[in-house]
């Protein structure tokens, strides 16, 4: 780690190597099931937590289930 580290300039630890494979994974519709069960959680609402969706990520997810669309009228 310490040499990647060096080599990419920046701190980061293994720990952030999980949050980084769980929001990655969800943002490419991974269920919260795999996730958990990938991270050895006993319960996938536990690997919600390592999940970091952006304002971007759940505006597509809503306009890709069609909710935006839906709603469009309430927040024109």
């Amino acid at each position: 780690m310490r040499r990647t580290r060096r080599r990419v300039g920046f701190h980061f630890t293994a720990h952030q190597f999980r949050h980084t494979y769980a929001t990655l994974a969800y943002r490419d519709g991974v269920a919260l099931e795999v996730i958990g069960t990938v991270l050895t959680h006993r319960s996938p609402q536990s690997a919600r937590i390592y999940t970091h969706p952006t304002a971007e990520d759940l505006r597509t997810a809503l306009a890709e289930r069609g909710v935006l669309d839906r709603v469009a009228d309430l927040v024109a």
